[in-house]
């Protein structure tokens, strides 16, 4: 893998693994950032594991940051950004790619699917490989006592990350 893939993967990586912690909550339009969690599409979920990689900066609480992240965000998925983005969009959104919000009803399940997508294709989004989600960490609520030790781990990193401390 190229230097931009490798960054890519580990980008989707620690989106998925923020998605299922419940530190990135998934929505239709902007992402944005609420102090212990954000709310976002699929390009959102992206920026938010670019920002914890420290591969983009964090953007203000109270303003969209398609603004500040879009920069970045083009420099990591290179020429192609345009046609990527809005693949991935049309994706999550259900637009165009219909047989994704068929195929995964919950909008929080269609993001984990397109995010590994991503890991599964090197940094890259195909989106006519639609798999079944594949099973990693459980889900759990903001607030639990983690049972396993990986769970522990990840929500510890996430708490850490946090600006308020919290998952």
């Amino acid at each position: 893998m190229t230097e931009l893939e490798t960054k890519r993967v580990a980008v989707a990586k620690d989106a998925l693994s923020q998605v299922e912690c419940g530190r990135f909550r998934t929505q239709t339009g902007y992402f944005r950032n609420h102090g212990d969690h954000c709310r976002g599409c699929a390009l959102g979920s992206l920026m938010l594991g670019m920002i914890d990689l420290g591969l983009a900066p964090m953007p203000d609480v109270n303003r969209p940051a398609h603004q500040s992240l879009w920069h970045e965000f083009r420099k990591m998925w290179g020429d192609g950004f345009v046609t990527v983005a809005g693949d991935i969009e049309r994706a999550y959104e259900g637009l165009h790619y219909f047989q994704w919000e068929q195929e995964f009803p919950v909008r929080r399940d269609r993001l984990i699917a397109i995010l590994q997508n991503i890991i599964r294709n090197n940094g890259t989004f195909i989106p006519s490989d639609i798999q079944p989600i594949e099973p990693s960490i459980p889900a759990f609520d903001l607030k639990p006592q983690p049972r396993e030790p990986q769970v522990a781990a990840l929500a510890a990193h996430h708490a850490a990350a946090s600006p308020s401390g919290a998952v």
